[in-house]
């Protein structure tokens, strides 16, 4: 996506804006990608556990939940 945002604003927004808002374009790019990796990360974190390792939000919840409820006293095996 990123190689996507930078694709669009090389060939398609620089040729039509004036020289003096070439600048203004690059900071906008480098913005958008920015704020796409903070907010795309989760979505891609669940887009990987669900296609690689083919889990669910409820099935790591569930995961957890065992695991917390292992009592502490026992010691690690």
């Amino acid at each position: 996506m990123a190689g996507g945002i930078c694709a669009t604003a090389h060939l398609v927004i620089l040729p039509r804006v004036p020289a003096a808002l070439v600048m203004v374009v690059h900071v906008g790019t480098v913005a958008l990608i920015a704020v796409m990796l903070v907010v795309g990360q989760r979505w891609l974190a669940d887009a990987i556990d669900r296609l690689v390792l083919q889990r669910s939000r409820r099935r790591r919840t569930l995961s957890c939940r065992r695991w917390s409820r292992i009592v502490p006293e026992l010691g690690r095996l």
